[in-house]
C-alpha cells in the first residue's frame, strides 16, 4: 500500500453495520450514513483508526473528501473510476455509473487501496 494523502472526514451515525473500507451512501437523514449497494451513489468511505466495524448507531468518521482506502472486490488499475459493488466493495466502474472515486494504485480482490475521492459519472 502506498503513501496517500490524507483524507477530510465527518462524523455521523451508522445507520446499520458497516465494515471497514467500505462505501457509504446516505442513510435516512442527513447525518446518517448506510452502506452502499452497487452502483449507488456513494459519499465517502468508512475508515476507523482502531480496525473496528461499525454498529447501528455507532459514531462513525467517513472519509469525503481528498483521499480514502477502500477494500476490492475484483482488479482494479491505478487510475481506473472506482465504484461500490452489492456489499460496498471497490470494482472497476462501469459506463454510466457514479464512481467516488478513481484509484490511485493498482489492486485484486481483498487489496484495501488508496483512492482519490472525486466523485463522477461515467460516460456512455
Amino acid at each position: 500500500m502506498s503513501s496517500y494523502i490524507q483524507p477530510y472526514f465527518k462524523t455521523f451515525k451508522a445507520g446499520g453495520a458497516i465494515e471497514q473500507f467500505r462505501f457509504v451512501k446516505f442513510g435516512s437523514s442527513d447525518t446518517q450514513v448506510v452502506k452502499a449497494a452497487a452502483a449507488e451513489k456513494a459519499i465517502g468511505v468508512y475508515m476507523n483508526t482502531n480496525n473496528v466495524d461499525a454498529a447501528l448507531n455507532d459514531e462513525v468518521e467517513i472519509a469525503v473528501k481528498d483521499a480514502a482506502l477502500i477494500k476490492l472486490a475484483g482488479n482494479v488499475t491505478r487510475g481506473d473510476s472506482v465504484m461500490s459493488d452489492a456489499n460496498g466493495f471497490g470494482v472497476v466502474g462501469t459506463a454510466t455509473s457514479w464512481c467516488p472515486g478513481v484509484a490511485q494504485e493498482s489492486g485484486v480482490s481483498g487489496d484495501v487501496i488508496a483512492i482519490k475521492l472525486d466523485g463522477h459519472y461515467l460516460p456512455a
